[in-house]
């Protein structure tokens, strides 16, 4: 399986015959549209990766136990999108610039209560988070979600703008 400018994506064989699993290390994407999609899997890791001027980077269907960590989205319309029902229903989205991009995370529909968004930076035009499905709080008292907002967009909620259950974003340490 190859992307864009040859750079290929391996999944991960678990030795069960189940190659789930997706793995996606260290590589550059530019001007990819459509997205690179990840659909049906249990376990994607996308590691140290450049996304650069795209409409949506990286759009997730139906995953589980994800790990989105350490990867620039750069001049993208969106960073990291999830759609449909039951998407990225766990894991981290976590350590992450977003920079020059329209919405950095963008999740839409879905159970999402388990999923972690921390320590990332995000420089966006319209929103950081969007959520139109259910999130966890993010971060714990005591020790806050850290993620970083720039923006001078005049949106309102346009740092998380969620519109789904009840959630509490802790900011820092509290005593």
């Amino acid at each position: 399986l190859s992307f864009p400018c040859g750079t290929p994506l391996y999944p991960y064989y678990n030795g069960s015959g189940d190659f789930s699993t997706a793995r996606m290390i260290n590589s550059g994407f530019e001007g990819n549209n459509p997205p690179i999609r990840f659909e049906n899997t249990n376990g994607t890791y996308i590691f140290d990766n450049t996304f650069a001027r795209s409409g949506v980077a990286i759009e997730l269907d139906n995953v589980e136990n994800a790990e989105i960590t350490n990867n620039l989205f750069y001049e993208t319309q969106v960073g990291i999108r999830s759609n449909a029902s039951n998407d990225l229903t766990s894991g981290a989205i976590l350590s992450n610039t977003f920079t020059g991009v329209g919405t950095a995370i963008d999740i839409d529909g879905g159970d999402h209560t388990m999923l972690s968004i921390s320590c990332n930076t995000l420089e966006y035009s319209e929103y950081g988070i969007y959520s139109e499905g259910s999130l966890g709080d993010f971060g714990v008292p005591g020790n806050g979600a850290a993620n970083y907002f720039y923006s001078g967009s005049s949106l309102v909620n346009h740092q998380v703008h969620h519109n789904g259950n009840g959630i509490t974003y802790h900011c820092g340490a509290t005593n």
